[in-house]
C-alpha cells in the first residue's frame, strides 16, 4: 500500500517541486485527521454569499455569477446561477433536507432528486459521488464515509507539506496540508481509477471557522474543470425557509423525477 500512497501523494503535489515523500508515524496521521474533523465541526451554521463560476465539462462550457444561501440545521440551501451578461436566471438549485430540486427556466424543466441517491453524471460529465462534493457548499472538507487511515506522508523538501491518505470501499482520498491547513484533495475511484482533484485557496477565517473563498476542481481523465469563487460572505445569517425554498415555476414547466 505504501506504493499506492506515494503515487497518490505525488499526483497531488504541485508541479515543478520535488515530490519525494517519507512515511509519517500514526500519531501524526491521526492529528491531521483530527484537524479536518475539527474544521468541519466549527463550520458556519449559515451563510450568504455571491459567487462566480466558470468551467468546462465535456463539450459544455459555462461562465456565470450567482447567489448562495445555506443553513445547516434545518438543512436548507439555495443556489441561483445567472447569465453573466444579461443577468437572467440560468439554474436554481434548492435543497430541503435530502430533497433536491434543479430548475432550468429556459428549458422550463424541473428535476426532482435526492441528496442520498443523486448521480452527478446525469447532469454533468463528471463521475464522483455527490456526497464527496457537497461538503464544500457547507464550508466543510469532504471526508470519505467509513474511511480508514492508510498512510501519512511528509514532503522531504518542505517540512510544512504533508499528506493524509484515507480509503474506503470505493475511493482513495489524499488530503494535502500546508502546515495545519488543508489545501488540496484528490479522490481516485477504485473501480475506474479516475481522478478528481480539488485545490482550496484563499482561506477566510472568522469566529473559529475556515471558509475557502476559491475552490478549483479538475477532472484530468474527463477533461473537466471548474473554478468557484465566493465574495460578500456573511456568516450566521438568519434564513427564511419560505424565501429559500420557493421556486416560481412557469405554468408550462415539465417535471422530471430522477429518483
Amino acid at each position: 500500500m505504501i506504493v499506492v500512497a506515494l503515487i497518490i501523494a505525488c499526483a497531488s503535489a504541485p508541479a515543478g517541486q520535488d515530490k519525494r515523500v517519507t512515511a509519517s508515524d500514526t500519531e501524526r496521521s491521526r492529528r491531521l485527521l483530527s484537524i479536518v474533523q475539527e474544521m468541519n465541526r466549527k463550520a458556519v451554521d449559515s451563510y450568504s454569499a455571491q459567487f462566480t463560476v466558470e468551467g468546462v465539462f465535456g463539450k459544455n462550457k459555462f461562465n456565470s455569477i450567482g447567489e448562495a444561501l445555506y443553513n445547516r440545521n434545518p438543512r436548507m440551501a439555495r443556489y441561483t446561477f445567472y447569465d453573466i451578461v444579461f443577468k437572467s436566471p440560468l439554474t436554481i438549485m434548492v435543497q430541503d433536507g435530502t430533497a433536491l430540486k434543479f430548475y432550468f427556466p429556459a428549458e422550463k424543466t424541473l428535476y426532482l432528486d435526492n441528496a442520498e441517491t443523486i448521480k452527478l453524471k446525469n447532469y454533468a460529465a463528471i463521475e464522483i459521488d455527490f456526497n464527496l462534493i457537497y461538503p464544500f457548499t457547507a464550508g466543510q472538507i469532504p471526508l470519505l464515509g467509513d474511511h480508514s487511515i492508510k498512510q501519512g506522508l511528509i514532503a522531504e523538501n518542505d517540512a510544512d507539506r504533508s499528506y493524509l491518505l484515507l480509503e474506503n470501499r470505493d475511493y482513495f482520498q489524499t488530503i494535502g496540508f500546508n502546515g495545519d491547513l488543508p489545501d488540496k484533495i484528490l479522490f481516485i475511484s477504485k473501480s475506474s481509477r479516475k481522478k478528481t482533484e480539488f485545490y482550496l485557496e484563499k482561506p477566510r477565517r472568522e469566529g473559529g471557522n475556515v471558509f475557502y473563498r476559491k475552490i478549483r476542481m479538475l477532472s484530468p481523465d474527463g477533461g473537466g474543470r471548474l473554478s468557484l469563487s465566493f465574495s460578500e460572505i456573511r456568516n450566521d445569517v438568519r434564513m427564511d425557509a419560505a424565501t429559500m425554498l420557493k421556486i416560481n415555476l412557469d405554468k408550462r414547466t415539465r417535471i422530471v423525477n430522477m429518483q
